[in-house]
């Protein structure tokens, strides 16, 4: 019966209730499947021209970069559950609210080396603060016990420049000792506007590394950095 309340039956005959969503998709299926065809062919014959020419598939040389946004509220920016009282009319959360709206970006590294992954110092990261100038950043002493680096940009995100002075102060120098021994590293980016300038691609082939990229929509699948990192940093940081 077409009536006003056709509607209502139909969702509790159903059991349609309302949700938030948990899983987004910005691209259809068979986009994604050729993007991550893509990416894996590249990532194959670049291994396989390795192997053929040096005898090394680089399999212990793949590294991988990512930006991860965070604010200085985390809690407060994500709107996430907190401890109550069961039955309690009322939940409520003091904060800073300016804080929730304060961001600064963290660049994350991955690779599939153990001697990078097991270092003492760990592998490096960077904090880029938003701010117009260092006046912020220059009297904070970053840990000696961690490879990391602070930069400061004005709208709080990476840009060509920011990129290309991370990888100059962390990927490894091209020496004679790294020629000679063919020591050619991959490293993997996203597709992001400030990654995908020549300069990029050309200064991190002066260090030996050759730049492979995950395509849009496809980092939550197979970009380390995505799958297996970002999600617990966020909710230690929200501690």
């Amino acid at each position: 019966v077409l009536d006003r309340h056709w509607l209502l039956r139909w969702k509790r005959d159903k059991g349609i209730v309302f949700r938030k969503p948990n899983m987004r998709f910005k691209c259809s299926k068979p986009v994604l499947v050729e993007r991550l065809r893509a990416m894996w062919l590249n990532l194959i014959r670049v291994r396989r021209l390795a192997e053929r020419l040096f005898g090394n598939d680089l399999s212990k040389a793949i590294f991988g970069i990512d930006e991860k946004p965070i604010h200085f509220n985390e809690a407060g920016s994500k709107n996430v559950r907190t401890l109550e009282i069961a039955g309690a009319l009322a939940v409520r959360l003091k904060e800073n609210h300016a804080a929730t709206r304060e961001r600064a970006s963290l660049m994350t590294c991955v690779t599939s080396c153990p001697e990078a992954a097991s270092q003492p110092r760990r592998l490096p990261m960077e904090i880029l603060f938003k701010a117009k100038s260092n006046r912020r950043t220059r009297g904070l002493e970053p840990p000696g016990d961690l490879n990391i680096s602070i930069q400061c940009a004005e709208k709080g995100s990476y840009r060509q420049e920011h990129i290309l002075r991370y990888l100059a102060v962390w990927l490894d120098p091209w020496t004679p000792a790294r020629a000679a021994a063919h020591d050619y590293r991959i490293l993997f980016m996203d597709v992001a506007k400030s990654h995908l300038a020549e300069e990029v691609l050309e200064f991190a082939w002066t260090r030996g590394f050759v730049t492979l990229l995950h395509y849009g929509c496809t980092t939550g699948i197979c970009q380390v950095n995505d799958t297996d990192l970002h999600a617990d940093f966020e909710k230690i940081h929200r501690m």
